[in-house]
């Protein structure tokens, strides 16, 4: 963790030690001990819904998780292996076998077999479903019962990330959706997964208990309960009092704080997530993000450098368009440099010489320090004479208003790709015309998204993903930001390691001795 403002703190720390011990030996006290049964995970924001198929937003990925299974799963080591499914067979560049586990059961006893994913499949891929999940599947052609436990897949076309997009897509128990329905099995939702749900009071918390039927065996942390507190400094004080056991995003002041307290360890990673401002009006004529000079003006008028050592201490590392942890994310493709002399000229020369004023919408989920660091880009843009005003919205629903094109004429947005370690899960979503969320695209990208998507040889695929890169660089459809690192805390006596794809999973989570 870098940054002047760390530095800082650690000073007046040491400076204010004696003051500073007594009040952590007084958190200390505060805090209960480990759980012996149960786990209180921290989230900053209700889900929108239990249906796994039925948003995009993060925490409800993290809830979902629990309840429910995929084909295939991700690993802490971010390899990717069968689940559900038990293994498969490549029988051509566009047809896969999956055969599947026969001991799995859903919660409520109905099997798991082909049926169900197929069901599971094409209810994605079925319009009536608005299921911002469709991206994920729409290389999928059809799917195949052979038998009871095995299906065939037949792709529309050769898609090398296949099982990046099946490693996060639950199977979902079609019996008991088509005798509840789809309303009811958003609160009351029913999978495969090490917990069942037992309740959802919203705005507050989701509860769960361990599957003891398991397939992979019975969870060692036997409840989970998710509790949702909004405010930072709530869900700080929360994990000092010992009322909370996980909770990530921690502020970087906070850190020393927490690592002078024995009972709750802190770890820091590089996640997958990152951030941008989306010109969501960057095709409109009538708009001054029409002009790939206002686009580029703006990217060399904020010091995303600075906003990364000021303003977050240090978490973050300069990005365009693709996260270091992507496949295919070029180095060589670099940010834009601080140039506010720049911005002006290339202002000036768009027609807007004394700059002009705009919305910003944004919401402070999944991230540190938003309203500052939305704040800050608000300074920095000042500078060249363009008024940001900041609309700042809930978290829940957010996606949703954004598709509902509310959020002209920019917004601020972050993303964690679904745990899709794949630059495809930005390219494709966000810069493919048709897409929900490609508020920006051309011809040219057109064609070599598409491309892209069905090249099986990796090296190729490298260099298409990298003049894709170049292209949005030069086009600047986002004030491009960084790349996300995230700090969490635990409870010290929980085995516990932070992944890269930024997910809870209380399966993995053990007790110490």
């Amino acid at each position: 963790i870098g940054g002047n403002k760390v530095k800082k703190i650690r000073l007046l720390f040491v400076a204010f030690g004696g003051f500073l011990l007594i009040t952590s030996l007084l958190i200390t006290s505060m805090v209960s001990a480990a759980p012996t049964s149960q786990i209180v995970i921290a989230l900053d924001t209700d889900v929108p819904t239990m249906d796994p198929h039925r948003h995009a937003e993060r925490a409800g990925v993290i809830v979902n998780w629990h309840n429910f299974d995929s084909l295939f799963f991700r690993q802490y080591d971010m390899k990717i292996v069968p689940s559900l499914a038990k293994s498969y067979e490549v029988v051509n560049p566009t047809t896969v076998v999956l055969r599947l586990r026969e001991d799995v059961k859903f919660h409520n006893g109905e099997p798991f077999n082909a049926q169900v994913v197929k069901f599971s499949l094409e209810r994605v891929l079925d319009p009536k479903t608005k299921s911002p999940r469709i991206t994920s599947l729409q290389w999928l052609k059809s799917v195949e019962i052979v038998d009871e436990y095995t299906v065939r897949l037949n792709f529309k076309y050769p898609y090398p990330i296949w099982q990046e997009e099946l490693q996060n897509l639950a199977m979902v128990p079609p019996k008991y959706i088509k005798e509840k329905g789809d309303e009811y099995f958003a609160e009351h939702p029913v999978g495969t997964g090490p917990y069942k749900f037992v309740k959802w009071v919203r705005g507050q918390e989701i509860v769960m208990t361990a599957n003891e039927e398991y397939f992979k065996g019975a969870p060692h942390i036997k409840k989970v309960i998710f509790k949702i507190i909004p405010d930072p400094s709530t869900r700080f004080a929360a994990l000092l009092a010992g009322k909370i056991d996980l909770l990530r995003n921690i502020s970087p002041e906070e850190i020393p704080i927490l690592e002078a307290n024995k009972n709750i360890k802190v770890y820091t990673v590089p996640i997958l997530r990152f951030g941008w401002i989306y010109f969501y009006d960057a095709l409109n004529p009538d708009s001054p993000f029409y002009d790939k000079r206002v686009r580029q003006a703006l990217n060399y008028a904020v010091n995303i450098p600075e906003i990364i050592k000021e303003v977050i201490y240090g978490l973050g590392t300069p990005t365009v368009v693709l996260n270091p942890l992507h496949f295919g994310y070029d180095p060589e493709v670099k940010p834009y440099p601080y140039d506010p002399a720049k911005a002006k000229e290339l202002l000036s020369e768009a027609g807007f010489p004394n700059g002009f004023s705009f919305t910003c919408h944004y919401t402070t989920a999944n991230a540190i320090k938003v309203d500052e660091v939305m704040q800050a880009i608000q300074s920095q843009l000042a500078k060249v004479g363009v008024k940001m005003k900041l609309q700042k919205w809930s978290p829940v629903g957010y996606m949703e208003l954004i598709d509902g094109g509310r959020a002209r004429p920019a917004f601020y947005l972050n993303w964690g790709s679904f745990g899709v370690f794949d630059g495809d899960a930005i390219l494709f979503p966000f810069f493919r015309s048709g897409q929900r969320y490609a508020f920006f695209h051309t011809p040219e990208l057109d064609k070599l998204i598409d491309q892209e998507r069905v090249e099986m040889n990796p090296e190729k695929r490298k260099q298409l993903m990298s003049k894709i890169q170049r292209i949005l660089r030069e086009e600047a459809p986002w004030i491009f930001n960084y790349a996300f690192h995230t700090t969490v805390a635990a409870n010290a006596k929980l085995d516990y390691k932070p992944r890269s794809d930024e997910m809870y999973y209380a399966y993995e989570i053990g007790l110490k001795e």
